[in-house]
């Protein structure tokens, strides 16, 4: 295994590692056009206004049934961690409503606030309604150059120091902060406090950096700085990361993988080797559950390379992991490499969650999926749980051949079903990983 010029060159260099991509706009979809019959109604925008950065402000978001059938809520979808969502009911009556209530907290979180609240539905000609949502977190308090700095890779006992001002926002009292002071921090990092003025009334100049005895490797570190105006107190949090270089160095010091499908994955390397070129041995390396360090030679004299290999059985989503390679080097015993990405599915399934509604005389429904990876499947077999009383069938949509992208899954009550039930429908695809699809069947007189 050859190694590229770039990679060669790190090692000499200790290149830092790069920056994760930004993430998407999450832009609104537009508007669906008339029907004759009704859809579920609901969606458009939101405002939460204005609030300080330790508020939690509510708003409820109104979703009229003005179809002749029982609309259900198969799900509720924020954008973000910050907010959480509750509904009146699962279930609307035709003409009856339900109302969703949206909860957003607001720590931590700085300046105008965009995000999105989705709620999918068993309606075949609107799967979901959705809003976008905003507000403003006031502007108290002012950190330059921001809540989360990074030290960059730094030699060892090295003392180098990050300034961090936190001073009055625009939003503040013009005579500022009735007090400022530090309230936390991690032992591992040092910090120096000094007033803007006699009192903290305009904030603190703050010197942060890792202390001289700190141990090698990726490091990240929060200290709190309590503000208090008036009655109301604010804890801002501040994070610290970077990397110290030891006798023994991994490279990259982190390792992201940006969003990727498993049909796109490109396994990337980390080089472990010794810039002073110090005889060492890799004696062991191991991940948590879904990446897989595989160990191989270099060309570096005395460095090692690990191969990052996705597992089987990683499911879509976003994660994070250490690799934990452990050497016989007395000042590196122990490295560690955060690696994280967001895994992408392969495929793309209309409903995601499915509430099928099958008459006991021939009822039938079905699922669209589209292969969105370069190499589509010859075949897609339906494995269904003793629990679902349907049986299923797949076949290309639109009567194309195989291999094909889109599929169509066709269900339909087994001839001795009698009761509505739920579970998991697996698909299976040639060799690619199984996926399933959540299904509730309602079985109709």
């Amino acid at each position: 295994m050859r190694l590229s010029s770039a990679l060669l060159a790190a090692l000499a260099l200790l290149a830092a590692a790069s920056p994760a991509p930004p993430a998407g706009d999450g832009a609104a979809a537009p508007p669906e056009a008339p029907r004759p019959v009704p859809p579920a109604a609901g969606g458009g925008d939101g405002d939460f206004g204005d609030g300080a950065e330790d508020a939690v402000l509510t708003r409820d978001f109104e979703i009229p049934n003005a179809r002749a059938l029982p609309l259900r809520l198969l799900g509720l979808h924020p954008s973000c961690g910050c907010l959480s969502l509750r509904t009146s009911a699962r279930e609307i009556s035709p003409g009856g409503k339900a109302t969703v209530t949206a909860t957003y907290s607001a720590a931590g979180m700085e300046g105008g606030q965009a995000h999105s609240i989705s709620v999918a539905t068993d309606d075949p000609d609107r799967r979901s309604i959705r809003w976008a949502v905003r507000g403003r977190v006031r502007d108290l308090v002012r950190v330059t150059p921001g809540r989360s700095i990074f030290m960059g890779r730094m030699r060892p006992s090295e003392s180098r120091r990050k300034e961090i001002l936190v001073q009055p926002g625009a939003d503040a009292p013009k005579d500022g902060f009735d007090e400022a002071k530090i309230v936390a921090r991690d032992p591992d990092l040092e910090v120096a406090a000094t007033p803007l003025e006699p009192g903290g009334r305009r904030g603190l100049r703050l010197a942060v950096g890792p202390g001289p005895d700190h141990p090698p490797g990726v490091f990240g570190h929060d200290l709190t700085v309590l503000v208090r105006i008036g009655k109301k107190e604010l804890r801002i949090r501040i994070s610290v990361s970077g990397a110290i270089e030891g006798s023994v160095v991994a490279l990259p010091a982190r390792v992201d993988l940006g969003a990727f499908r498993r049909s796109e994955f490109r396994a990337p390397k980390i080089l472990v080797g010794s810039p002073a070129r110090e005889k060492f041995k890799v004696l062991a390396v191991a991940a948590q559950d879904r990446i897989e360090p595989v160990p191989g030679p270099s060309d570096l004299p005395g460095a090692v390379v690990l191969e990052l290999r996705l597992r089987d059985n990683v499911s879509p989503g976003s994660f994070g992991e250490d690799v934990r390679i452990a050497t016989d080097h007395p000042k590196a015993p122990l490295l560690v490499v955060p690696v994280t990405g967001t895994l992408l599915p392969d495929w793309t399934i209309e409903p995601a969650e499915a509430l099928l509604r099958l008459s006991a005389r021939d009822g039938t429904a079905s699922i669209s999926l589209v292969f969105a990876g370069p190499d589509p499947p010859r075949a897609l077999r339906p494995d269904i749980p003793a629990s679902l009383p349907v049986l299923a069938e797949a076949v290309p949509r639109d009567g194309t051949d195989v291999p094909a992208a889109a599929w169509r899954v066709r269900i339909r009550l087994a001839p001795a079903a009698k009761e509505s039930a739920s579970g998991v429908l697996v698909l299976k695809a040639d060799a690619k990983t199984p996926f399933s699809v959540p299904l509730s069947v309602r079985i109709l007189p």
